[in-house]
């Protein structure tokens, strides 16, 4: 009996010569779907809601709070602003032409001496 023989690129199998070439799959995803590594990837968007007081930043949920407000070693918070507590002894005042001496307003008021003649 002959020998069979396949011509290049076939091989015998059974009664017949097959191509023996080979190809890998083109790999396809469904629709909405996208290739990755070699897997299908579905994507979904999720509806981001945040707890009350929160806002949405990017993908996010961020919650911003007011800072403490803090004065310096010697200072008050007097609403927005530290102030430093003022203490000064009170000062008098005297009307013009007068002094301020031993705690009382001193006038000085200059007179003529007028000595009769003898």
């Amino acid at each position: 009996m002959p020998e069979k023989s396949c011509p290049p690129g076939f091989v015998f199998s059974g009664k017949q010569c097959v191509q023996s070439d080979t190809a890998p799959p083109n790999p396809e995803c469904p629709p909405g779907t996208i290739l990755e590594n070699g897997t299908c990837k579905l994507i979904q968007q999720i509806d981001t809601v945040c707890p009350s007081g929160f806002v949405e930043e990017g993908n996010r949920c961020v919650q911003y709070l007011p800072a403490n407000k803090i004065c310096p070693p010697g200072f008050n918070l007097s609403g927005q602003q530290c102030m430093a507590p003022e203490s000064a002894e009170l000062e008098s005042t005297c009307p013009p032409n007068s002094i301020f001496e031993n705690g009382k307003c001193k006038v000085t008021v200059h007179i003529d001496i007028v000595i009769p003649a003898r």
